[in-house]
C-alpha cells in the first residue's frame, strides 16, 4: 500500500504535464495580392506580425504567379491569422542568376548567396512601413502595391 500512495501522486503530476495548453485565438482566412510597379509579384514571402493588442502568432504566405497569397501559421499547420492589427514584411529573394531563391535545409543560412530585390521599407523588420488590419470575419482583399524605389 505505501508504494501505491507514492505512485498515485507521481502519476497525477505526469498526467497534468500532458495537458494541452490554451488553444490561442481563432484564426480567420486571410489573403490578398502583391504587385511591384503595377505588375503581380510572384514568389514573394508575406509575413504578418501581430502588433498592439493583437493576440496570436505571426502568419506567413507566398505569392503565386498572379501575386496572390494566403497566410497560415509559421509551421504551416493551420491556415489564416487572428483578427487584429499587423506589421507586414514582404521579401523577394533571388539567386545571383535572377531565379527565385529557395532555401536548402542542409545549407547554413549565413552562407546562402541571394539578393533581396525589395526596398527595406517593405522587406526589413525594423524599417517596414506596411501594415494590415484583419477583420473578425477574415479577408481575401489585402492589397500591397509596392514600388521598386520604395515609395
Amino acid at each position: 500500500m505505501p508504494r501505491l500512495t507514492l505512485l498515485l501522486p507521481c502519476l497525477l503530476v505526469v498526467l497534468a504535464g500532458c495537458q494541452k495548453g490554451p488553444a490561442g485565438p481563432a484564426l480567420v482566412p486571410v489573403g490578398g495580392t502583391v504587385t511591384l510597379d503595377g505588375k503581380p509579384l510572384s514568389g514573394a514571402q508575406v509575413t504578418l506580425i501581430p502588433i498592439g493588442s493583437t493576440a496570436g502568432q505571426a502568419a506567413v504566405g507566398k505569392t503565386d504567379a498572379g501575386g496572390k497569397f494566403e497566410v497560415s501559421t509559421p509551421d504551416l499547420a493551420q491556415k489564416g491569422a487572428a483578427a487584429g492589427s499587423y506589421r507586414v514584411l514582404i521579401s523577394k529573394k533571388v539567386n545571383p542568376d535572377g531565379t527565385d531563391f529557395q532555401p536548402s535545409p542542409d545549407q547554413d543560412p549565413a552562407l546562402a548567396t541571394y539578393k533581396e530585390i525589395l526596398p527595406p521599407v517593405y522587406s526589413d523588420d525594423a524599417q517596414t512601413t506596411l501594415t494590415a488590419e484583419v477583420p473578425a470575419g477574415g479577408t481575401s482583399e489585402l492589397q500591397f502595391n509596392l514600388k521598386s524605389k520604395g515609395r
